[in-house]
């Protein structure tokens, strides 16, 4: 299991660097940027959202009352974030600007 804060990050950046890697200029590293910081946000939405999945939305606090989880507002912090960050993206890449096709794509295309 990779528990490495930066491997899940690079990980998930994965996916998105066909986009990028078509890009040039200015445009390359402001959304390469977006991206990571992009990707940042959802490994740490993820692993905030596993722990209010183990340990609910209420918690018992020290004097022993049920309180909301504060890892719920931390969460809902995460996804406004998230929010946030995805239309600077798309601002950046253009509907022109598609990754390749993989491998799939090619077959079922019938190139």
């Amino acid at each position: 299991m990779k528990n490495d804060f930066n491997e899940l990050v690079e990980e998930r950046m994965e996916q998105f660097m066909p986009y990028v890697d078509q890009l040039e200029g200015i445009r390359k590293p402001l959304v390469q940027d977006a991206i990571k910081d992009y990707c940042r946000v959802c490994v740490q939405l993820d692993q905030v959202q596993e722990r209010v999945l183990q340990d609910g939305t209420t918690i018992k606090a020290v004097n022993g009352n049920r309180v909301k989880n504060p890892d719920v507002t931390t969460m809902h912090g995460f996804i406004n974030e998230k929010n946030a960050l995805l239309p600077k993206i798309i601002k950046f890449v253009s509907e022109v600007e598609i990754a390749p096709d993989d491998e799939l794509d090619t077959f079922l295309s019938g190139n």
